[in-house]
C-alpha cells in the first residue's frame, strides 16, 4: 500500500514537471533591443547611387503682367459719346480715329474756331501771293502767317477734345464705355497695349536682390503655357513699406496668348550648374558646424563629410565629398553611426 502511494505521488510530480517544462517552452522570446538588432542583423536602410545631373536655383514670385507699352486714354470734355469706331481686340495705328464727341458743345466754341481758321487761312494765302508780287512787306506777311498758325493750333486743340485718336499703335484691350454714355472729366475711354512683349514687376528682398542680375533668364507660367523672358531692370531703392526692391521682367509674347492683367508664376534662374551632384537636404547631418552624409560600403555605414553649394527647394548641391557611383543611404540616418552594420531593404 505504501509502495502504491509513493508511486502515485511520483507520477503526479513527474506530470507537474512535464507541464512546467512544456509551459516554459511555449513562452515567447523577449523582444530584442535596438542594440541587438544592430549587432545581429544591421539597421535596415535604403540606398541611392549618386549620379550627376543638371541643377539650377530659382527664385519664385507671383506678378500681374501688362503690355510693354500700355496707354489709357481719358476724357477731356464733359459730353455724350457720339461714335466708337473700333472694338476690343482690334489692332489700331497711331493717329487712327477711335471715338467722337459732339462739336456743338458751347464750351468748346468749335464753330467759332473753325470760322476763324477758314478766314485766317484765306488771308494767309492772299498775303503769300501779294508778297510774291512785291506788293506787301515781309512784316505784313509774317503777321498774317502768325495769325493763321495760331488759329490752326487752336482748331487742332479743340478737335483733339472731340475726335479721340489712338495715341500709340497697338491692340485695344479695354473699352469700358458705350455710344450714348455721358462722360465726366478724366474718365477712362479705352486702353491700348503693345502685347508682343509683356512686363511683370516683382518685389525682391535684400537677400534675393544680391542674387539677381540684369539679363538673367526667366520662366513665366500661366494657364498651362510657358513663356521666356529676362530680367530687364533692377530697382536700387528699397520700398519702405514692403522692405523690398522692384524687379522688372520683360517677357516674349509673339503669339499674344499672354493677356494683360493676369497673374503669372515668375521663376528667375539665378544659377545653373551642369552635371552637379544633388541630394535631398534632409540627408545632411549637422555636427559642430560641419555637414555629413552616410554611405553604404561593404554592408557598413560610412560617415562622410561634405561641402555644400547652392540650394533650391528641398535639394542641395554637394560640391565636395561625394562622387558618381557612391551609394548614398537615403533613410534612417538618425539610427546610424560610422561603421555600424546595415541591411539593404529590397
Amino acid at each position: 500500500m505504501k509502495t502504491f502511494r509513493i508511486t502515485i505521488i511520483w507520477a503526479t510530480l513527474t506530470a507537474f514537471a512535464l507541464i512546467n517544462v512544456s509551459c516554459e517552452k511555449e513562452k515567447p522570446a523577449p523582444p530584442r533591443s535596438m542594440e541587438q538588432i544592430k549587432s545581429e542583423e544591421g539597421i535596415p536602410v535604403e540606398v541611392s547611387t549618386i549620379m550627376p545631373s543638371d541643377f539650377s536655383k530659382e527664385l519664385s514670385f507671383f506678378s500681374t503682367v501688362s503690355g510693354i507699352v500700355e496707354t489709357v486714354e481719358y476724357t477731356k470734355v464733359k459730353d455724350q459719346i457720339l461714335s466708337i469706331r473700333a472694338k476690343v481686340g482690334d489692332y489700331v495705328k497711331q493717329g487712327q480715329l477711335l471715338m467722337e464727341f459732339p462739336t456743338n458743345n458751347p464750351s468748346l466754341q468749335y464753330e467759332q474756331a473753325k470760322v476763324a481758321l477758314d478766314n485766317s487761312e484765306k488771308s494767309y494765302k492772299r498775303m503769300k501771293e501779294l508778297l510774291a508780287a512785291g506788293e506787301i512787306s515781309q512784316q505784313v506777311y509774317d503777321n498774317t502767317q502768325a495769325q493763321y498758325m495760331v488759329a490752326k493750333q487752336n482748331m487742332e486743340s479743340i478737335e483733339k477734345l472731340v475726335k479721340i485718336k489712338a495715341p500709340v499703335s497697338g491692340t485695344l484691350i479695354s473699352i469700358p464705355v458705350r455710344v450714348g454714355d455721358v462722360m465726366g472729366d478724366n474718365q477712362a475711354l479705352f486702353t491700348i497695349a503693345q502685347l508682343n512683349k509683356m512686363i511683370a514687376k516683382v518685389q525682391a528682398t535684400d537677400r534675393e536682390l544680391v542674387q539677381i542680375k540684369k539679363g538673367m533668364p526667366v520662366q513665366v507660367f500661366w494657364n498651362g503655357f510657358e513663356y521666356r523672358g529676362i530680367v530687364s531692370d533692377i530697382g536700387m531703392e528699397m520700398n519702405s513699406m514692403t522692405r523690398s526692391f522692384p524687379i522688372e521682367i520683360t517677357i516674349d509674347n509673339p503669339k499674344q496668348t499672354l493677356k494683360s492683367g493676369v497673374t503669372v508664376d515668375v521663376r528667375i534662374k539665378v544659377k545653373e550648374t551642369d552635371q552637379a551632384i544633388i541630394i535631398d537636404r534632409k540627408l545632411l547631418v549637422d555636427e559642430a558646424g560641419k555637414k555629413y552624409v552616410y554611405l553604404e560600403k561593404e554592408g557598413m555605414a560610412t560617415k562622410r563629410q561634405v561641402q555644400t553649394g547652392i540650394a533650391s527647394g528641398t535639394n542641395i548641391e554637394i560640391t565636395d565629398g561625394l562622387k558618381p557611383g557612391d551609394n548614398l543611404i537615403t533613410c534612417c540616418t538618425s539610427f546610424l553611426e560610422d561603421g555600424i552594420k546595415i541591411k539593404l531593404n529590397k
